[in-house]
């Protein structure tokens, strides 16, 4: 109901900092096992119904949506999956970016039904600076040797049609982050300066109170 809604007020992409790790107990089928005291017409009824999974992933596949991951510095515990989804196209300029990013040992996904919906999937982990202050957000981060675009970059990738990332860095690290425009988009390219380590500093606006 929120990504209609959504579609309805004229947004151009929705992006979610949560992950959908699990699946919906409250789902037709989920409840259907849960309740032993249901008699065989009403589980198979139940069993039946598509699951909450299915009618947000097409509510989605309206509207283009990019999921939140969450970085991890350990394993993918064994009950998850690994996220299945390519990463955009990227070319390097100037060299190698990873040695400068901030880098996770694994991924915590989504299910793979809203995944394999999504018009990207972005990683929305960040980190405070020495004084505990978040001051700025990475566009970019390392999952092992895979380079994976955060939820802000894979959100202006959506709305943008692209699939090509280009990075630039020189010997003190990187310097932006670029996206190719389609041609209905006047082409061209879009491009965001970053910190040495891919990051954007961020304005932030003054407080309401």
């Amino acid at each position: 109901e929120l990504i209609d809604r959504l579609q309805k007020a004229g947004a151009a992409v929705v992006g979610f900092d949560a992950v959908f790790s699990e699946y919906d107990r409250l789902s037709p089928g989920e409840v259907a096992n849960s309740f032993r005291s249901l008699d065989s017409d009403a589980r198979s009824k139940l069993q039946a119904l598509p699951s909450n999974e299915s009618i947000m992933a097409l509510a989605m596949r309206r509207l283009p949506t990019v999921l939140g991951q969450v970085g991890l510095q350990t394993a993918l515990p064994p009950e998850h999956h690994e996220t299945r989804v390519a990463s955009p196209f990227r070319a390097e300029a100037g060299g190698d970016p990873r040695p400068f990013l901030l880098k996770y040992i694994s991924l915590l996904p989504n299910v793979p039904e809203l995944e394999a919906a999504a018009a990207g999937l972005g990683i929305f982990s960040i980190g405070a600076d020495v004084d505990g202050k978040v001051r700025r957000i990475p566009m970019l981060a390392r999952i092992g040797k895979d380079i994976r675009p955060t939820l802000t970059l894979e959100m202006l990738r959506a709305v943008y049609g692209t699939n090509t990332l280009i990075t630039r860095r020189d010997a003190a690290g990187l310097q932006s982050v670029q996206m190719q425009l389609r041609p209905a988009l006047g082409g061209g390219s879009f491009v965001i300066p970053t910190d040495a380590n891919g990051r954007l500093w961020v304005h932030f606006a003054e407080p309401d109170v």
